[in-house]
């Protein structure tokens, strides 16, 4: 490869990875051409990309774009995942995907700096994803309200009870 095509390589990798600070590696080595674009196909509907590129030029764009820490990852044929809402939603769904091609084997990744091994994104597949997290929150804030709003209808109902009480008393006397 000349140097002009690896510099254009290098400049469409940082394109392609503009604004991403978190991604997975995985290798897909021993999937046939029919797992491969099934495996593509499911990531991208969950809005997931896959990028395989060599790793002396996918380095050089790491090193280009700040993300020099990840070049560990790199290591053997790697394909480089991201994409999602967060890398918690990416973890999902490749640790789904590799229940279903089995040929997958997750390096690692790379968040905020920091380098993950295989079992810290198996470990990140398994917390809450966002959508779950509002939810649990929500429902946490609703039930306190429905306790709180519980207490004071039970309350409003002893009064209510106790002031027939009251009145059937007062009636009572009267007619007596």
């Amino acid at each position: 490869m000349s140097k002009a095509v690896k510099a254009l390589v290098v400049s469409d990798v940082c394109r392609r990875l503009d604004g991403v600070n978190e991604l997975l590696a995985a290798t897909t080595v021993g999937m046939s051409a029919q797992e491969t674009v099934r495996f593509r196909a499911a990531l991208r509907a969950k809005s997931v990309r896959a990028l395989v590129v060599k790793n002396s030029l996918c380095g050089r764009a790491f090193e280009q774009m700040g993300l020099g820490y990840a070049q560990p990852l790199l290591a053997g044929p790697t394909t480089l995942i991201y994409g999602g809402e967060t890398l918690v939603d990416v973890a999902k769904v490749l640790v789904d995907l590799v229940r279903e091609f089995p040929a997958i084997q997750i390096h690692g990744g790379a968040s905020e700096g920091q380098l993950l091994s295989a079992a810290d994104v198996v470990s990140l597949s398994r917390l809450p994803g966002k959508e779950e997290l509002v939810g649990m929150v929500v429902g946490g804030l609703l039930s306190q309200v429905s306790q709180v709003v519980g207490a004071l209808t039970s309350q409003a109902s002893q009064v209510a009870s106790q002031i027939e009480k009251i009145a059937e008393r007062t009636e009572t006397k009267e007619a007596a």
